[in-house]
Formats: C-alpha cells, structure tokens, sequence
C-alpha cells in the first residue's frame, strides 16, 4: 500500500474503503497513509524554496540559511537543492537540530514552513518578506500543506538562538 504503485487516488479509495488508519502521530491523519503522504511533493517545495533562493544576489546567497522547519523539508532540500546551488539545509527538528549547528553562516534565512508562520517570523526579524509560489496538495498531510518560503533578514537575536528555540524532537 506505501509502494508507489497506484495513484494517490487509487490509494486513497484503499484506505477508505478497508478502513485503513492513516495516522502515524498523534493529532495527524492526512487522507494517505502518512507514510506516503510526507513523501508526497518534495520536489515542488524544493523548487519554490529554488527559486527564492535564486532570486537572491550571489553575495545575499552566500549569507543565506536554507532551512526546512522539520527533518522532511530539511531533507528534501538537500536531496533536490543542488540543482539551485544550495549547498545543505538546517533545521531545529530531530537530528537535524545537530548537523545544522555547523550550518548557521549568514544572516539571512530562507525557510519552507506554513503559510501562517508569518507572524512568528516577524517576532524574531527586522524583515520578513513572503516569497511568491505557495505549495499545496490534497494528498499530504495538514502540516506538510500550503507552505510558503519566508525571506528573513535581521535577526534580533543570534541565528545560534534561533537554532535553539526552533529545536524539538518527535
């Protein structure tokens, strides 16, 4: 059933029709089995979080953090992002919150996270701009839906903090 074998579609009248649970963590039923549907458009989102990047001048890339607000966004980055030039990505989530200790050299951070993080974002920056393209998907779980790349220049504390206050594992 997690094999790419049939279309979502087909998978999804499956798993409605034998009843099939989807959630895999509490509070998260997407409309697939979540195993598949976390899987389900890394491509796109990388190719929005692309294009904002490119958009940038190569001096703002090179200050630039690429993050994904969880270890999914973060890896699909890294697995699709070199066609952009991006050479890793950061995130506070799982293991993720380890390796990206290393990754915080800029002052800028470009990050993929709901469409609703906007206020967060201006909280802890001088500018926030929301960058054009949102990614959504009747497949995929709620919150890998309606995702938004966010442009964030001028930090009010240290990318170190930000790192740290954006940490969390499940």
């Amino acid at each position: 059933m997690f094999l790419p074998y049939f279309s979502y579609e087909q998978v999804l009248k499956y798993t409605t029709a034998i009843g099939f649970n989807t959630e895999m963590e509490v509070g998260k039923k997407p409309p697939l089995p979540q195993l598949l549907a976390d899987r389900i458009g890394w491509k796109e989102k990388v190719d929005i979080v692309g294009k904002a990047y490119k958009s940038l001048t190569p001096e703002e890339q090179k200050r630039t953090i690429v993050a994904g607000n969880n270890y999914g966004k973060a890896g699909a980055i890294e697995l699709y992002g070199k066609k952009y030039g991006i050479p890793f990505a950061a995130s506070g989530h799982n293991n993720y919150y380890l390796w990206s200790k290393e990754r915080l050299n800029g002052d800028i951070l470009l990050e993929l996270n709901s469409v609703d993080a906007y206020d967060g974002y201006k909280e802890v920056f001088g500018d926030v701009q929301k960058f054009n393209g949102v990614y959504t998907n009747k497949y995929v779980s709620e919150h890998e839906n309606n995702l938004q790349v966010f442009i964030c220049r001028y930090p009010k504390v240290s990318t170190r903090q930000l790192l740290e206050n954006g940490r969390f594992y499940y």
